[in-house]
């Protein structure tokens, strides 16, 4: 006798009020459960599409400096800049946060777990999971506190990008170097015991 279809259980999340003032916890933490749902088999090849997305955004906000301070003042406000245009840059700035805490939860976190699947021990990714987790705390504090600046006009933001003072370049960077760490356990170049802290 067949057995009645059953539609799968999909893992969904129910936010509390505690995340409710806090969008890029929010989004961390629902790109976490969403992850649940398309479990990754292998992790390096996911923590490199987070390294190559960070190093993009690394490098748009050169692009941000450079076209804010091109003498002539540009009139084509449909540049690209690195994944938007120009036009698109407050915006985008404003979202920066929430990407990177979206990052961290469903690209990165993830991604190091899997690494078993690319023949990283259990015991040592079990180790650097643990280690990873209070970093991802903060930087997701950091994301919401930066979240909470950056709603108002962005003049400072593009002054301090300009002097090389941009916390959410700091905030990428971060991460960046966290991927780096990560991926350094494939090659087994990295020094296992320690995570990089802010």
């Amino acid at each position: 006798m067949p057995l009645p279809n059953k539609k799968l259980r999909r893992n969904t999340l129910v936010m509390d009020n505690t995340t409710q003032n806090q969008p890029c916890r929010e989004a961390y933490e629902r790109q976490k459960m969403a992850r649940q749902n398309y479990p990754l088999y292998k992790g390096r090849y996911k923590l490199r599409e987070a390294q190559a997305a960070l190093d993009k955004m690394l490098y748009s906000f050169d692009n941000i400096v450079d076209y804010q301070h091109r003498v002539p003042k540009p009139v084509y406000e449909n540049e690209e800049l690195g994944g938007f245009l120009a036009w698109e840059t407050p915006d985008r700035m404003r979202q920066i946060p929430t990407i990177l805490s979206k990052m961290a939860g469903y690209k990165v976190q993830p991604g190091l777990k899997a690494l078993t699947g690319d023949g990283v021990p259990q015991g040592l990714v079990d180790t650097q999971a643990r280690l990873l987790q209070p970093f991802i705390d903060q930087f997701i504090a950091e994301c919401d506190q930066m979240h909470d600046r950056l709603k108002g006009p962005l003049q400072d933001e593009y002054d301090k990008l300009a002097a090389g003072e941009s916390e959410l370049v700091w905030l990428t960077r971060c991460l960046f170097r966290q991927v780096e760490d990560i991926l350094a356990l494939c090659e087994g170049t990295a020094n296992h015991q320690s995570v990089h802290n802010f």
